[in-house]
């Protein structure tokens, strides 16, 4: 991730991942595991079931910085 000036960002990943989109990319693109280096279906369900809350949160916390509207 990278920051330009106080609005512009970067992220090189995917912060807006659910449980749903982790289930419909190994589903659907199943055959992209299968290529060298590619993760197996079990690391990706177990890497979001150990990151996805706090992923979430950090994504909600990063929106309402960027865009103004601190809940509180």
């Amino acid at each position: 991730a990278y920051a330009y000036g106080q609005r512009a960002f970067g992220l090189q990943f995917h912060a807006e991942v659910t449980r749903q989109m982790v289930h419909r990319w190994t589903t659907h693109s199943a055959c992209m595991m299968e290529r060298p280096g590619a993760q197996r279906l079990a690391a990706h369900v177990d890497g979001h079931a150990r990151h996805g809350r706090a992923q979430q949160a950090w994504l909600d916390a990063f929106l309402s910085r960027w865009t103004g509207t601190m809940a509180g």
